[in-house]
C-alpha cells in the first residue's frame, strides 16, 4: 500500500508571532494551510477564510448559461461553490456570557 503525505508548511508559534502578516498573506494568496507548532507539537492551523474558486473556463461558461437562463424564467441560482459559511450570532445569557449554546449543548448530551 502506498501512503502519500502531503506537504504543508510549518512554523512555530515564535515565527509565527514575529511574521503574522506575511503567514496571513500567504495563505490568502496560496490558499494552503499553515501547521502552528508549539515546541514540535501541532496546536493548531492557519488557513484560508474561503476557497478560491477553480472552475474550469467551460465549466464557468456553463454556469453563466443557466444562471441566465433561471434568471429569464424568474428564479435564482447560487452555486456552492460561492456561497460564504454562515457563523451564528452569539447568545447572551442572563448573566452576560455568550456560552449559553454551549453548554445547552452539554447539558443535552449528559445522561442524567
Amino acid at each position: 500500500m502506498l501512503h502519500v503525505q502531503l506537504s504543508h508548511m510549518q512554523v512555530k508559534t515564535a515565527e509565527l508571532k514575529a511574521n503574522l502578516s506575511r503567514y496571513v498573506r500567504q495563505v490568502r494568496e496560496t490558499g494552503e494551510p499553515i501547521e502552528i507548532l508549539l515546541r514540535d507539537e501541532t496546536v493548531a492551523y492557519l488557513t484560508p477564510a474561503s476557497t478560491p474558486s477553480r472552475v474550469a473556463p467551460e465549466e464557468k461558461a456553463e454556469q453563466i448559461r443557466l444562471e441566465k437562463a433561471f434568471s429569464d424564467s424568474g428564479l435564482t441560482c447560487e452555486w456552492a461553490s460561492q456561497r460564504q459559511p454562515v457563523q451564528p450570532s452569539p447568545v447572551s445569557a442572563a448573566d452576560g456570557l455568550t456560552d449559553v449554546n454551549s453548554v445547552a449543548a452539554i447539558r443535552a448530551e449528559k445522561d442524567w
